[in-house]
């Protein structure tokens, strides 16, 4: 049944067989590998370390192992170690390299990513999962012309609604980053018109904001021209009216004290030391009368004569 792709029969016949012997070990792996295709990993971990107990050189088995750890999100130590095993084990398990890479995408580890993602789709070159994970290990290196030339290989490669929606996704960014909006939009638009049930509800989100930039250009456009009025700022120049201080040379008026050569008049007196009959006002200020007595003084001295 698992090889033709009917994996729900294939299991439940397999828990069926299990339940009829427990002693075989073929049967453990068989329930094993089926429950990690129904996605079934909790059966699948049990089953599978119970058949490592007693067979722990089966890369194969390993890289199980590995794979349910991923799909139950126990990524570090228990995924990493398991596939770990199957590499050393047998180097050429394609899904060994598959599962450890993308557990180092998702851990940022973008390098680490690409090495064994090149690994895996070189050991299958038929994988949708390895070309793809290839081709977002490129875009987290930076390696934009890469990643875009294999994640369009991993469009061929894509079975269904849900791997092409991947491939969408993942190409529209690393188009976007290339600089190239136009085939971003192309990419966005075959996204949402994918049927709803192939589409996570956040790429679509993101695809219709993407697919809407017209909105934001009216935010970027409505900063700019009220940036532009604070240039009203420029009246400012009211400031120069503080020039109006320039009335102070009126302070030069202060030259007024250059009356005191009035001063210079005093010298009035000694005119009056020349002149007697002029200097006769002066002892009328000072109103004492002994001027009068000097007067007659000089007279008796014409008489001598």
């Amino acid at each position: 049944a698992l090889q033709q792709g009917e994996n729900e029969v294939a299991l439940q016949n397999a828990r069926k067989a299990l339940e009829l012997d427990q002693t075989s070990l073929p049967i453990y792996h068989t329930v094993g590998q089926a429950a990690v295709l129904n996605q079934d990993f909790e059966l699948a971990i049990e089953t599978l370390k119970t058949y490592l107990l007693y067979q722990p050189d089966e890369a194969q088995a390993w890289a199980l192992l590995g794979q349910a750890y991923y799909g139950n999100k126990q990524y570090d130590p228990q995924a990493m170690q398991a596939l770990s095993k199957a590499i050393e084990l047998d180097k050429n398990v394609a899904d060994a390299y598959l599962y450890r890479g993308l557990i180092y995408l998702d851990q940022n580890q973008g390098q680490d990513a690409v090495n064994d993602l090149v690994q895996a789709r070189r050991l299958d070159n038929k994988s949708f999962e390895a070309s793809l994970g290839l081709g977002r290990g490129l875009f987290a290196t930076n390696r934009l012309n890469d990643a875009r030339g294999q994640l369009s290989s991993s469009l061929d490669l894509a079975q269904n609604d849900e791997q092409r929606a991947q491939v969408y996704y993942y190409r529209a960014q690393v188009l976007e980053a290339l600089g190239n909006p136009p085939a971003a939009r192309q990419d966005w638009q075959a996204l949402i018109k994918l049927p709803e049930a192939a589409v996570p509800a956040e790429w679509a989100a993101l695809a219709r904001k993407e697919l809407a930039p017209t909105a934001t250009a009216t935010f970027t456009v409505t900063p700019t021209p009220t940036a532009s009025r604070t240039p009203t700022l420029t009246n400012t120049p009211t400031s120069t009216r503080t020039p109006t201080p320039s009335p102070t040379p009126t302070v030069t008026r202060t030259p007024t004290p250059s009356l005191t050569p009035t001063v210079t008049r005093t010298p009035v007196p000694p005119p009056t030391a020349k002149g007697t009959p002029t200097a006769t006002p002066r002892p009328a200020s000072s109103g004492s009368p002994t001027p009068v007595t000097r007067s007659p003084t000089p007279t008796t001295s014409a008489a001598g004569g």
